[in-house]
């Protein structure tokens, strides 16, 4: 698992309310200063997740 799909999965997890695929690239740039990460990018490791979820027969998905 990529660096960036650890904290979008932690930040989906661990949130109290659904969380914007804006608001987990605006939290990764803060904290890492990658400023290579927007929407798109959020959004192509929420479907790496899903896979790899799928993949290893987990019952959880992250949905948009």
């Amino acid at each position: 698992m990529e660096p960036l799909e650890r904290v979008t999965e932690a930040l989906v997890f661990a949130a109290d309310e659904p969380v914007t695929a804006r608001a987990v690239a605006e939290v990764y740039v803060s904290v890492t200063g990658n400023e290579d990460v927007d929407e798109a990018t959020i959004e192509e490791a929420v479907d790496a997740l899903n896979l790899a979820y799928q993949q290893a027969g987990r019952a959880v998905r992250i949905e948009r």
